[in-house]
């Protein structure tokens, strides 16, 4: 048997956050839902059963937060900084797919939400 690719996820992470162009975004903030995906190198893990083997999907969900709890005016930003940040702790890290949605935006038609669906490699 033979791992073809692994994949850690992470689904609806809720965030309260304050990212937006206009000044009540800034005030305010908007809640945010975030999903992400992380292409990495399982296989140890399949054979060791130890954490070290994997990325610990705590520690990545805490950077998403931590991350969305910042000021930025741009959700491709926000994205672009969680990336970053996970490549760098998790550097076996082969690809990442992010996707933050903000789920009240500020625009005059009702929606379910608007974002952004982002996917870095680890170059």
């Amino acid at each position: 048997m033979r791992l073809l690719k692994g994949t850690i996820y992470i689904r609806d992470i809720q965030v309260h956050g304050y990212i937006g162009v206009l000044p009540q975004e800034q005030l305010t903030g908007n809640h945010y839902t975030v999903n992400l995906e992380m292409d990495y190198p399982l296989d140890p893990a399949l054979e060791t059963d130890q954490l070290e083997h994997t990325a610990d999907y705590a520690e990545v969900a805490e950077t998403v937060r931590r991350t969305m709890k910042e000021r930025h005016a741009l959700l491709e930003y926000a994205a672009g900084k969680i990336a970053t940040q996970l490549f760098s702790q998790f550097p076996k890290t082969i690809a990442l797919t992010i996707d933050i949605c903000k789920t009240d935006p500020p625009i005059s038609i009702h929606t379910h939400g608007a974002g952004v669906r982002l996917t870095f490699t680890n170059d």
